[in-house]
């Protein structure tokens, strides 16, 4: 496959040190069962890259989406982990504009 994943490049740019990848919320949807532990998980890292946005089924070139925030429980997931008090970087994948104007 040509094109890696944001784990699989930090991962690579992280030689030597231990990268850890855990999935926290679907892009769309409102499950919460994972996050319990996806919370755990921020607790035993020190840094977050915690990857948002959207995919090429919500939002592509001639079918624009109707708003702006983000979809399903990632802008809720997005806060209860800023607020675990972690360094964190948040990496936007998407199309279209997003505004995460809470999250700054």
């Amino acid at each position: 496959e040509c094109i890696v994943s944001v784990a699989e490049a930090l991962g690579e740019a992280n030689a030597g040190g231990v990268t850890s990848v855990f999935e926290g919320v679907a892009v769309s949807g409102r499950d919460y069962s994972n996050l319990t532990e996806a919370l755990d998980f921020v607790q035993k890292v020190d840094v977050v890259v915690m990857v948002l946005g959207e995919t090429k089924d919500i939002e592509t070139e001639g079918r624009d989406r109707p708003y702006t925030h983000l979809s399903g429980i990632q802008q809720q997931f997005a806060e209860l982990v800023i607020a675990q008090d972690k360094p964190t970087v948040v990496v936007l994948a998407n199309g279209g504009a997003l505004a995460i104007d809470p999250l700054l």
